[in-house]
C-alpha cells in the first residue's frame, strides 16, 4: 500500500466553448510555487474548412467562465441573457443568445465565435484579449479508409502543432506500433502526476490491440521508461511499468500488487518518475479515495493513499542523470530529461498504425471521453526512496512553467486531445483515438463533458518590506533603516 501527499464544440461558423521495493506506505505532497514564465498552447482546428486555428494566450488563464455556472440548470430565455455581457448588443446579442440556447445543459460554457471576416464575439468579452486567429498549415490527406480495414498506413502526417525540443521524444518514433497523443514537458522534469477516468462503453480493442494511459520519461540519450495503466476492456484495466527492469530488461516489470485490476468509470491515479538519485524509477497506480475529487477541488497538500495500489521502485535507465534546477525552481535529477503523458493504442505487429476498427475513448456521438485531470510535470523529493512512508512531489502551480506542448500520431484527427480554450497546459483534457476509419480520420471531436476543473490558486505577491528613509523617524514596524543617522521616534514609518 502506498500513499501520497500532494473545451471545444463546433457550431455553424467557428465557435469555441469553454464548456475548464519494500511493502511500505509512501506519500506525495505537491508543493506549489509561483509562476516564473508563460508559454502559449495552440488549440486544435475549430474551422470546418481547416483554414484557421484559434489560439488563446496564457497571459491571464484564470478569466472566470461565466456560463459554466448554469450547467444542468433549467433556463428561460431571460435567464440566458443574464450570462451575456451588457456590452453585447443588437445582432451580436441575438447570435450570442441563440448559440447559448443550443448548448446542452451539461456542456455549457463561455464561447468564442469567429465571423467570416475574422471578428471575434463572446458572451464574456474578458476572454477575447487572449484569443486570436492563426493560419493553419494543411495536412496531407489520409486517403480513403474503410471501417475494419487492416491496411497499414505509412507514417506519418505530422500536425503543425507537434512540439519538439532538445529533450522531447521524437515524433514519430522509428517504429510507432500504434496511434497516440502525447503531452510533453519542458526539459528538466522527470516525474508525472495525474488522475484519469475512462467513460464506460466508449472503447473497443480487437485482438492484438491494447489501450494505454501512462507517463513516459525520456532520458538524455533517448531511453523511454513508461508507467501507468494497460486497458484490455472496461472490466479489466491493469497497472504496468515498462523500463529496463532487473526481472525483464527492456520489457514489462513486476509491480507489487501487479495483479490489481480496475474498471472503466473508476477514478484512477498515476504517479511515475525518476527518483532524486536518478538511479531509480518509481511507479504507483490505483483507485482514488473518496476524499480526493480533482473535479471539485485542487489537490495540493493532501496525503493520498491509493486504493488497491500497485507500485514498484526499480532501476531506471542509465541516461536519467544530470542534476540541476528545473524551471519551477526545484531539484531535478536530469536536466536533459522530459516527462510526457500519453493516451495510446498499441497494435501488435504494426510498424506504424493500422485502421483495424479499434477506438479508445470515443463515443457514438463524436465525443472524446478519456478525462485526464490535474496533470502535472515535476520532480520527486529526496524522501521518495525504497522503504519510505512519504513521496513528496514538487511542482509549480502554473502549468505553463512545466508544459512544452502536444505531439499527435499519426495526426490530430485520429488522435485527439480537447483542451480548455485558455490552453491551460495538459492540466485537464478529454482524449480519444479512433482507428475505425470513419469519423476519426476527418472530424474534430468534442469533449464528453465541460472542462471546468478547478484551477490552482493564484500565488499572492509577497508584501513589500518597509524601509525607513531619513525623512521618516524610527521606530518602524518591521522596517530597516537606510542609514545609522535616523533619529529614533515613536512615529511608525510606512512601506514605500
Amino acid at each position: 500500500m502506498t500513499c501520497f501527499n500532494k473545451r471545444a464544440l463546433l457550431f455553424i461558423g467557428i465557435c469555441v466553448l469553454l464548456c475548464g521495493c519494500s511493502e511500505s506506505t509512501s506519500s506525495s505532497t505537491p508543493r506549489t510555487l509561483s509562476a516564473e514564465k508563460n508559454v502559449r498552447q495552440r488549440l486544435g482546428p475549430v474551422s470546418p474548412s481547416g483554414s484557421a486555428r484559434i489560439s488563446a494566450s496564457s497571459v491571464k488563464p484564470l478569466v472566470p467562465n461565466k456560463f459554466e455556472s448554469a450547467q444542468n440548470l433549467t433556463l428561460s430565455d431571460t435567464d440566458l441573457d443574464s450570462y451575456i455581457d451588457s456590452s453585447i448588443t443588437g445582432s451580436d446579442r441575438v447570435l450570442a443568445h441563440s448559440l447559448m440556447k443550443m448548448m446542452p445543459p451539461g456542456r455549457r460554457g463561455d464561447f468564442i465565435y469567429v465571423f467570416p471576416n475574422g471578428r471575434l464575439l463572446s458572451n464574456n468579452p474578458d476572454i477575447l484579449p487572449y484569443a486570436k486567429l492563426e493560419p493553419e498549415l494543411p495536412e496531407a490527406s489520409l486517403g480513403s479508409l474503410s471501417k475494419n480495414s487492416s491496411r497499414h498506413q505509412s507514417s506519418t502526417t505530422r500536425s503543425a502543432q507537434d512540439y519538439s525540443s532538445s529533450c522531447s521524444p521524437p515524433n514519430p518514433p522509428s517504429a510507432p506500433g500504434g496511434a497516440y497523443v502525447r503531452q510533453v514537458s519542458q526539459c528538466g522534469f522527470a516525474a508525472g502526476w495525474g488522475f484519469v477516468e475512462i467513460e464506460p462503453g466508449t472503447s473497443y480493442m480487437p485482438s492484438g490491440d491494447n489501450g494505454y494511459l501512462y507517463f513516459e520519461i525520456r532520458g538524455s540519450a533517448g531511453s523511454l521508461s513508461e508507467g501507468g495503466l494497460d486497458y484490455y476492456s472496461d472490466s479489466s484495466i491493469a497497472p504496468y511499468q515498462r523500463v529496463n527492469c532487473s526481472a525483464n530488461p527492456g520489457g514489462f516489470c513486476n509491480l507489487t500488487n501487479g495483479s490489481a485490476r480496475f474498471i472503466a468509470g473508476e477514478l484512477l491515479a498515476i504517479f511515475h518518475g525518476v527518483t532524486q538519485s536518478g538511479s531509480l524509477l518509481f511507479t504507483n497506480v490505483g483507485g482514488v479515495p473518496d476524499y480526493i475529487n480533482p473535479q471539485t477541488a485542487y489537490v495540493t497538500s493532501q496525503e493520498i493513499t491509493l486504493i488497491n495500489s500497485a507500485w514498484i521502485f526499480d532501476a531506471s535507465q542509465p541516461d536519467t542523470t544530470g542534476i540541476g534546477t528545473d524551471p519551477a525552481g526545484n531539484y531535478s535529477p536530469c536536466m536533459k530529461c522530459s516527462v510526457s503523458q500519453l493516451t495510446t493504442i498499441a497494435q501488435s505487429g504494426a510498424t506504424s498504425y493500422a485502421i483495424d476498427g479499434a477506438y479508445f475513448g470515443v463515443d457514438d456521438y463524436g465525443d472524446n471521453t478519456i478525462n485526464w485531470m490535474q496533470v502535472a510535470f515535476g520532480n520527486w523529493g529526496s524522501d521518495c526512496e525504497p522503504g519510505t512512508t512519504l513521496c513528496q512531489f514538487y511542482v509549480s502551480n502554473n502549468p505553463f512553467v512545466y508544459y512544452g506542448g502536444p505531439q499527435y500520431y499519426p495526426n490530430d484527427s485520429i488522435s485527439q486531445s480537447d483542451y480548455a480554450v485558455t490552453g491551460y497546459g495538459p492540466y485537464e483534457t478529454y482524449d480519444g483515438i479512433d482507428l475505425t476509419g470513419i469519423s476519426g480520420s476527418s472530424v474534430a471531436r468534442k469533449p464528453l463533458k465541460a472542462i471546468n476543473e478547478p484551477l490552482p490558486p493564484a500565488v499572492p505577491t509577497p508584501a513589500p518590506t518597509p524601509i525607513c528613509s531619513k525623512s521618516i523617524p524610527l521606530p518602524c514596524n518591521g522596517c530597516q533603516a537606510e542609514s545609522k543617522d535616523v533619529i529614533k521616534s515613536d512615529i511608525a514609518c510606512t512601506p514605500r
